[in-house]
């Protein structure tokens, strides 16, 4: 090819390229803010927490799958970030979870599920625990399905120790977000502006004797669990527990659960609560994340056999 003919081509590329350009409308739209999202742990993750009944209750390491936020319709959002992090909250304070870009006021939500394939590493994560939280299992929850919350931790009363290495396995989409309790849509990005909104992650809120914040936390009804005496509390063990006998040690609000007196949906259906199992895994693991300190989210969850499961359950752990 001769050198006229290659600056030929060239020419005549570039003419084709302006002419597409010319083709492409100008994006007018104004010029968008921005929402960084974080994860931190709670105080009770960072220090520990000591329960009204004495025990001493450190987590040890706080793993969870949480990502896919979304900003509601009356947003202009020009980019969401759909993708998902495993994070380990124990290791320190807001931790990156997304950046989205949009104009306007509008709700705000987001997912708490088992990882995806191409889910991100937080701080201290290895890969070794993404297969861990991916690999399919099952308990007498949910069918098959991968970890959304590792919660590995110990208590101590006296001379007394027990430990805990519990796996959640449920997919949670948290809608509604609120600052306050009679609150609006707590998202208000004007063009250019920068907002920053943290989720603390509670995992205290497993011990706690009432589905709400301010509740008490208690640890007797884990220690009393552990019934062959090995020092190491299981899921299996809490699902032993009626939960009427732990009603009558304590001040726990079970029974039947149903959208107005739990906040929490099961495809509408009513969620009655048998054991102490039950009642961690239904009603509290769901209370795990806080929106922006004090604010709250509505939780919907889905993937456990209370949210039409068809599979038998299987021994959890």
């Amino acid at each position: 090819m001769t050198a006229a003919l290659v600056l030929g081509v060239a020419a005549g590329g570039a003419s084709v390229f302006a002419a597409f350009q010319g083709c492409v409308p100008a994006d007018t739209r104004p010029v968008p803010g921005s929402l960084t999202v974080t994860v931190s742990p709670s105080a009770g993750v960072l220090g520990g927490v000591v329960t009204a009944d004495g025990w001493a209750v450190t987590f040890d390491r706080v793993l969870v799958g949480i990502g896919s936020v979304r900003l509601g319709d009356s947003c202009l959002t020009y980019t969401e970030p759909d993708y998902d992090r495993v994070l380990d909250v124990t290791t320190k304070s807001q931790q990156k979870l997304s950046i989205t870009y949009a104009i306007g006021t509008c709700s705000f939500g987001f997912r708490v599920m088992p990882p995806s394939t191409d889910a991100l590493l937080g701080d201290g994560v290895t890969e070794d625990d993404k297969t861990m939280l991916r690999t399919p299992g099952a308990d007498a929850y949910v069918a098959r399905g991968g970890i959304a919350y590792s919660l590995v931790g110990h208590a101590t009363r006296g001379d007394v120790r027990k430990s805990f290495q519990l796996s959640f396995r449920p997919r949670v989409r948290y809608n509604n977000c609120v600052l306050t309790a009679d609150g609006g849509d707590p998202v208000d990005l004007p063009s250019e502006g920068a907002l920053v909104y943290d989720i603390a992650i509670e995992a205290e809120a497993l011990l706690r004797d009432d589905v709400d914040a301010a509740a008490a936390l208690r640890f007797e009804p884990f220690a009393n669990a552990d019934r062959d005496g090995d020092g190491r509390i299981t899921l299996d063990e809490l699902s032993a527990v009626p939960i009427a006998t732990v009603r009558d040690g304590g001040a726990f609000e079970a029974g039947t659960y149903d959208v107005d007196d739990a906040g929490i949906l099961r495809q509408g259906r009513p969620i009655v609560i048998e054991t102490f199992g039950d009642y961690v895994y239904e009603v509290l693991i769901p209370s795990i994340p806080r929106f922006q300190g004090t604010g709250t989210c509505r939780p919907s969850v889905r993937g456990t056999l209370g949210d039409g499961g068809s599979a038998s359950p299987a021994p959890g752990g």
